[in-house]
């Protein structure tokens, strides 16, 4: 690669013009390096100006991938008088030689401003809890941009500065995606000459452009006026008006409020044609509903009726304004915004005459010219940016990670019951559970009251898909083995069906023909429940109490675990299990001495135990039996000793007692859903050291028939007044209430969040929250009313 040489043309036969109309310079080049021969170029509001030039030059052998990427400079100057001239400041984006003639080496370059670079970064990336404002400003650093080489200047309220949890870049360059968000949130771009450099402009209102403009005077281009001189002329200008809609309809769905529908209108012109409904916005509230409609509809206004027009004068920018004066149509004499130009400009008459050279493929004619065509709206309309940059779908599915900040040990929900996903093609590292928005799961089961949901530990891989292909959108499809984390069936036991938690709980069930088995399993003592089998006999193992062991071996019994707790019901038929039953202490940690027979009846299918000895039981866990009648024969004494707290309900309970001592050094809780009768034969003596606590909630009957002594420092009565059901239907309404003034704040807070209540209306929602929040209180006070309603305290002369 040889370096490029800086040859200046005015050491060798001078330059070919002295006064030169369009100027190119790049790289380290000497300045005079190039001549402008002719060009084409073409530039308008939220696009990327291209500007194709045919240079000549004294310089032979420059080196055309040195100069790729670098700064260049193209300016235009149309010869009027005190006029200045217009200069692109971008870079090469593609430079190649053409051919040579008398000395002279041709060269086509092709310009372009200095965003395009943000074409070249293709990629995947999560921006996470972000506004568009810090989303633009991250994607041009990471682009190399400085702050001097951009400017976003947003309106204040604009929906550029609303936060998103999740917006995901797919499959795209950051042009692509900062176009497609600028489309649909009404931003658009324009750039500005600033202190010897190029600016790119970011805005979403009109008050942001620089308020010159470019005066224009109307000539014909078949009119002759010696007065026009060299005065910058406008050739022609007509209006294109288009057809337009009555209004725009935007609709969308969110689960965030799944039991609103999200609607936002917006008029357009109310004698147009028509309506346009768009649906799948990604919208969380009607505001934002509102706000797209809205800038929809400007974006429609713009294009209703477009200004064309030719001139010959240069200085005419996108972004920038021309003010037209003198055309017959008085109401054409206004100010408009220019939002295209093409550019047509030729040295080459000029340039092949002074060279003495055969034109290949060239026009001699005229020295030079220059015409542009301007595409305009007035400048009082709010330009929007057509939609055109489609929206990345994301047809099939993608694998992530569940995340998580602690070891994985348990799962790490929120309180909806969604995750937190890593993607993988993510190219920022983020720390744990920064990875990714909270992210629902699909499950087999879900309603109001009602699911299924087995939860996903820290590691997991899923399947996620795309709503509407949205990258905005995922869901968990499902979690997926993989090489780290086994599949459970695999083809050593692919004759089960398995569940198996990550606590080590498990279910299988076994379809080998003859073997059918369901077994059930604990990792606690090994605890295991098997149902079925060849025989079709079950049997239990493991710690726990000897009731659960019985209640496992009954077929017509259920087990239902409840945290450490089993209850069973059913009817105990052990007739029906012949000699097959089966006991396995291990664990179990019950003794039994001389146990002379433990066997079923054959009559009433009960359980007969009998032994020589004493019968000792110890429990590990809870022993629940529910159904039935039981019985308890006590010849002798029965100590019962308990450590903790004693617990009993009863619906109905009898008692009859000859004698009966009750000692507890603890706290002793009854609680009865139904009616105490206690009857007394002998005497019975009650003495309270401590507190005691009677609490009715029905009628209390107490009937003495002898002489009742009651010996008390401090009694305290609580008392409910005796009709139930109006103290029941009244605290009912106040909690109906509480809870309709606590959704009333939820929904005027999540509102004020969501955009729906404006910053300017921030005093009222103060209002109104503080109004619900003392409604909330009041409340809460009426209620603790009707709990202490009929209290009274007694105490002892």
């Amino acid at each position: 690669m040889t370096e490029n040489k800086r040859v200046s043309m005015t050491e060798n036969k001078g330059s070919l013009f002295s006064d030169r109309r369009y100027a190119f310079s790049a790289g380290g080049l000497a300045p005079d390096t190039f001549e402008v021969v002719r060009f084409e170029g073409e530039e308008a509001l939220s696009a990327l100006y291209r500007f194709d030039l045919l240079l000549a030059s004294r310089d032979s052998d420059i080196d055309e991938r040195v100069l790729l990427g670098q700064l260049a400079q193209f300016s235009l100057n149309d010869g009027v008088e005190g006029g200045r001239p217009t200069v692109y400041r971008g870079l090469l984006r593609s430079f190649a030689y053409q051919y040579q003639i008398s000395g002279w080496t041709f060269y086509r370059a092709t310009l372009a401003p200095k965003m395009w670079l943000l074409d070249t970064f293709y990629l995947s990336e999560v921006y996470l809890d972000m506004d568009r404002h810090e989303i633009f400003t991250t994607v041009m650093q990471n682009a190399g941009f400085l702050f001097d080489d951009f400017d976003l200047r947003f309106q204040k309220g604009s929906a550029a500065y609303s936060k998103r949890d999740y917006i995901c870049q797919y499959r795209e360059s950051y042009l692509s995606f900062i176009a497609r968000w600028a489309e649909r949130l009404g931003i658009y771009w324009w750039y500005e000459e600033s202190d010897g450099r190029e600016k790119i402009i970011f805005s979403d209102t009109r008050m942001a452009h620089k308020d010159e403009g470019l005066l224009l005077n109307y000539q014909d281009a078949g009119e002759l006026d010696a007065a026009m001189g060299r005065k910058r002329r406008l050739q022609s200008l007509e209006l294109e008006a288009c057809n337009l809609p009555k209004k725009i309809v935007v609709r969308d769905y969110s689960a965030q409020r799944a039991s609103m529908e999200i609607m936002g209108t917006a008029a357009v012109d109310p004698h147009g044609n028509g309506e346009e409904h768009i649906f799948g916005e990604h919208l969380k509230s009607n505001g934002e509903a509102a706000h797209i409609a809205k800038l929809r509809a400007e974006g429609v206004l713009a294009r209703g009726n477009i200004y064309r027009g030719g001139t010959t004068a240069t200085g005419a920018r996108c972004g920038g304004f021309i003010e037209v004066q003198g055309h017959p149509r008085k109401r054409f004499d206004r100010r408009y915004l220019v939002v295209s130009v093409k550019h047509r400009g030729s040295q080459a008459g000029l340039l092949l005459e002074g060279l003495k050279i055969p034109a290949r493929g060239e026009t001699g004619g005229s020295a030079d010219f220059y015409q542009a065509e301007i595409s305009a709206i007035p400048s009082e309309v709010q330009f929007r940016p057509e939609i055109t940059h489609l929206w990345p779908k994301i047809e099939g599915t993608l694998n992530g990670f569940v995340d998580a900040e602690g070891s994985g040990q348990y799962a790490e929900l929120n309180e909806k019951g969604e995750y937190k996903i890593q993607v993988p093609f993510d190219v920022t590292h983020k720390n744990a559970q920064r990875g990714s928005a909270w992210i629902r799961m699909a499950t087999p089961y879900a309603g109001s009251d009602h699911g299924m949901h087995f939860p996903l530990h820290k590691g997991t891989e899923v399947v996620l898909s795309f709503i509407n292909g949205d990258p905005d959108q995922p869901i968990i499809l499902g979690a997926i083995p993989n090489s780290i984390n086994p599949n459970v069936v695999r083809n050593e036991n692919q004759m089960q069906s398995r569940i198996r938690t990550a606590g080590g709980n498990e279910i299988v069930m076994h379809d080998e023909a003859g073997k059918q088995h369901l077994e059930l399993s604990s990792p606690i003592g090994n605890t295991s429940i098997r149902i079925g089998s060849a025989s079709g006999s079950s049997s239990v193992s493991g710690a726990g109490s000897y009731a659960q062991q019985q209640a496992a071996l009954l077929p017509t019994a259920r087990i239902q675990r409840h945290k450490t707790k089993q209850m069973w019901q059913g009817a105990l038929q052990w007739n029906q299990l012949s000699g097959s039953q089966q006991m396995q202490q291990g664990w179990l940690d019950s003794v039994w001495s001389n146990l002379s027979s433990f066997q079923p009846s054959s009559g009433d299918g009960g359980v007969t135990i009998n032994t020589a000895g004493s019968a000792k039981i110890t429990c590990l866990d809870y022993a629940n039996i529910v159904g039935g009648e039981y019985l308890s024969l006590i010849v002798g004494n029965k100590n019962e000793a308990v450590l903790g707290p004693v617990e009993s309900f009863y619906v109905y309970k009898y008692e009859y007692v000859f004698f009966k001592t009750d000692v507890w050094s603890g706290s002793k809780t009854e609680t009865g859903a139904g009616a105490k009768s206690e009857v007394l034969v002998g005497t019975k003596n009650e003495l309270v050291t401590g507190a005691k606590t009677e609490t009715i909630i029905g009628d209390k009957t107490e009937s003495v028939a002898g002489i009742k002594t009651s010996k008390v420092l401090v009694k305290n009565d609580i008392v409910t007044f005796a009709k139930l059901s109006e103290y029941d239907t009244a605290v009912n309404n106040i909690k109906t209430k509480l809870s309709e003034s606590d959704l009333a704040l939820e929904n005027l807070t999540t509102n004020f969040m969501n955009g729906d209540v404006t910053i300017e209306n921030t005093q009222t929602y103060v209002a109104k929250r503080e109004a619900y929040i003392a409604e909330k209180q009041a409340y809460i006070q009426k209620c603790s009313a009707f709990a202490s309603f009929g209290t009274s305290i007694y105490m002892p002369e």
